[in-house]
């Protein structure tokens, strides 16, 4: 199991942003078109993610939906024959639905930095700071936390829950406090 220290904020101007993360990151953005395909779960999240032109993978994590930085367990699974993988997930779990996206990603370090362009909700930035074996998840949190100060995301931008919780939340499929928190924020 893979751990990371992470926030999720909305982007007001993400060409502006692509210039501010340009400038400081370590290389050049590799841009993916991704699908994740969610499926109904008792713990946490799994989503089947599909990028052009890579390996897809099945990610099984448990992160909790706040505001703030926050811990993420996360394991992935490359996987080949997606469509036939799929159909056995929604048979056995069920469907929760989809959520497509134009991706830009970045590294800084340690930490990976997704400039999303997400369909039927707008642009947003994530930053995950993975931590090493034996490293505290106090050195994540600073490292999130400084980061954000250099690409002055401010606390008022960030976002609690994963995309498919917002696009949930407006087709009316979550709790009414859930929605509030996601509209607060979205474009």
């Amino acid at each position: 199991m893979s751990t990371n220290i992470e926030i999720k904020a909305f982007v007001s101007d993400p060409d502006l942003f692509i210039e501010e993360v340009t400038g400081l990151a370590d290389q050049q953005a590799v841009t993916l078109r991704q699908i994740d395909t969610y499926f109904h779960c008792p713990n946490g999240r799994l989503k089947l993610r599909e990028s052009d032109g890579h390996v897809a993978e099945l990610i099984a994590y448990d992160r909790p939906d706040r505001f703030e930085s926050g811990l993420s367990d996360y394991q992935r699974l490359p996987v080949d024959r997606i469509e036939d993988l799929k159909t056995v997930l929604i048979r056995a779990l069920g469907l929760r639905g989809v959520v497509k996206k134009k991706r830009w990603l970045y590294h800084y370090g340690q930490t990976r930095i997704h400039v999303d362009r997400v369909d039927d909700l707008g642009n947003f930035m994530e930053l995950e700071a993975v931590l090493v074996a034996g490293q505290a998840p106090q050195d994540g949190h600073r490292m999130v936390r400084e980061l954000m100060a250099r690409l002055n995301i401010v606390d008022t931008d960030l976002v609690c829950c994963s995309y498919i919780d917002m696009i949930e939340s407006l087709r009316g499929k979550r709790s009414s406090s859930s929605a509030v928190q996601v509209q607060e924020y979205s474009p």
